[in-house]
This record gives structure tokens, C-alpha cells and sequence, in this order.
């Protein structure tokens, strides 16, 4: 995320060297509003890919969690037996 915020201190200094500042105001101010725009829609994309990841994280530690209660119960014998019919 920091690299899309970086674009607009490189986008201001690059127009304060070339002394166009006044000239370019307006443009740069479309252009920060569309690098902000952009940094909406990557912090979108993150959080959905971070929410992901945690419910992987989450599925992994219930299949986990089942596997060891599964081995438990067979070390145990306290496996439930099927009822008879």
C-alpha cells in the first residue's frame, strides 16, 4: 500500500523541480485524486485477501482440531459404537 501513497510525493517533487508548479495544479490534483481512488480499490483487494486467509486459517485449525479428537477417541476406545437394529 505504501508505494501508491509514495507515487504522489515522487509525482510533487518531480513538478516543484521542473518549476511548472502553478501550471500543473489542476492536473496534479486529478492525478492524487485517482492515485487515491487506486489506493481504495488495493486496500479493498487486501482486506478481502487478508479475511481469506484468515478463514483458511480457520478451516485449518477446526480440521485439525477434529483429527486430533478423532485420534483421541480411537486411543481412548471411547469411539461411539454404531446402535444396533
Amino acid at each position: 500500500m505504501g508505494i501508491i501513497f509514495a507515487m504522489k510525493d515522487i509525482v510533487r517533487e518531480i513538478v516543484e523541480k521542473s518549476g511548472q508548479g502553478a501550471l500543473c495544479y489542476p492536473a496534479l490534483l486529478t492525478l492524487e485524486s485517482r492515485i487515491d481512488a487506486v489506493a481504495l480499490i488495493a486496500f479493498g483487494i487486501y482486506a478481502r485477501c487478508r479475511e481469506k486467509m484468515h478463514l483458511l486459517k480457520v478451516e485449518e485449525f477446526k480440521r485439525r482440531h477434529s483429527q486430533i479428537v478423532r485420534l483421541a477417541e480411537r486411543k481412548t476406545g471411547l469411539q461411539e459404537s454404531a446402535p444396533e437394529e
